[in-house]
């Protein structure tokens, strides 16, 4: 009578033989084939997915460590680290560098217009906005810099560097030049507004418009990558722009990099023309 037991055809000493597959006691015969067919880094993606869905993980939470999950499902961590990548790759998660892994939040949607501001953007997204401030000081024009604000050569400059925040993500760092001359008591003013729209409306400037804007990429140096926590493989989105006032003079150039796996640009029309 035949017991369910399955062979195969194999040779020994010369000989051609039949030899019976050894299968786990109370183990479907269908599940050891299915193991077989796909690769366990692949198995272990699933279980990552499933603890996502089942925890339940919200986009922004962090994820087990490799050494965690490995232990959890009794495979090395090359396997772990091998599924990893691959939910990278879908989409499905993001690595912050020094930080671990996440899963990944949707991308926010930065408009670029005439009158971008950080915070309404965000805001109207329902994200809630925050900047931290990197560096406030004046220094001297460099010469492209003067030429990109209309100064003579060797003009004092407030420069301001601000680290940009999603929530608690961490999405740009953002430089800000403008004419000391135009505005000398800039410094004193954003101390106490954080906010450089604010400061330049107590500085006597109601309004200003964006004047032009270029967008390149580039991959992220030692210290951005350490700022926003992005790998260095991720390039960055890199936005070089002019503003304003109502009467065309030039008031801010600014240069801004962008996380590209957390920023999408979308280039509005002057005065929303198609």
């Amino acid at each position: 009578m035949y017991d369910g037991t399955q062979w195969f055809t194999g040779s020994q000493h010369g000989e051609r033989r039949l030899f019976p597959i050894l299968i786990p006691p109370d183990t479907e015969p269908q599940t050891v084939a299915t193991a077989r067919q796909d690769p366990l880094w692949l198995d272990v993606t699933r279980r990552i997915e499933a603890l996502i869905r089942e925890e339940p993980l919200e986009p922004g939470d962090r994820l087990p460590t490799e050494t965690e999950l490995a232990r959890q499902f009794r495979v090395n961590r090359h396997t772990v680290r091998r599924a990893f990548k691959h939910l990278e790759a879908q989409g499905g998660i993001e690595t912050r560098q020094g930080r671990g892994r996440f899963v990944r939040l949707p991308a926010i949607l930065y408009e670029i217009g005439e009158r971008p501001r950080f915070s309404n953007i965000l805001s109207d997204q329902g994200v809630e906005p925050r900047t931290e401030l990197l560096g406030l000081e004046v220094e001297t024009a460099s010469e492209s810099l003067a030429q990109a604000l209309s100064l003579r050569a060797g003009s004092q400059v407030v420069h301001v560097e601000r680290l940009g925040f999603a929530g608690e993500n961490p999405v740009s760092i953002s430089s800000h030049y403008l004419p000391l001359g135009r505005f000398p008591n800039f410094v004193d003013c954003y101390k106490k507004h954080n906010s450089i729209t604010e400061t330049l409306r107590e500085c006597g400037l109601a309004d200003y418009r964006r004047r032009n804007t270029r967008v390149t990429s580039r991959l992220p140096t030692a210290r951005e990558r350490t700022i926003l926590g992005v790998p260095k493989h991720v390039p960055l989105i890199v936005t070089r722009s002019s503003n304003a006032d109502q009467r065309g003079w030039p008031i801010e150039f600014g240069e801004a990099r962008m996380a590209s796996d957390r920023i999408e640009l979308e280039i509005s029309p002057p005065n929303g023309r198609a």
